[in-house]
C-alpha cells in the first residue's frame, strides 16, 4: 500500500511534488522562560492549491526537531 501525501491546511493532493528546503518558524513559550522564536530548515513540499509548505515526515524528522528545540534552550540559557 502506498502513502498518500496531502496538504496540512487544505488537504490537496501533494503526490508527485518534490520537496525543497524551507524554513519554518515557531513561537515558543515555556513555563517561566521568556518567549522565543525557533527556526528549523528542513525539506518541505509546497502545496499547489494554497501555497502552504508541508514538512516532509521522514524517519529522522522528530530527531531534527527535538535537536533544534534543545539547541534553542541551550542558547537561551546563556542569555538569561
Amino acid at each position: 500500500m502506498s502513502k498518500a501525501h496531502h496538504c496540512r491546511k487544505c488537504d490537496a493532493d501533494l503526490m508527485g511534488r518534490k520537496a525543497h528546503k524551507r524554513r519554518f518558524a515557531l513561537d515558543i513559550s515555556y513555563k517561566g522562560m521568556p518567549p522565543f522564536k525557533l527556526e528549523i530548515e528542513m525539506p518541505a513540499i509546497p502545496c499547489r492549491s494554497c501555497g502552504t509548505n508541508n514538512a516532509v515526515n521522514e524517519s529522522n524528522t522528530e530527531i531534527i526537531i527535538c535537536g533544534a528545540i534543545a539547541k534553542a534552550f541551550e542558547s537561551l540559557k546563556s542569555k538569561l
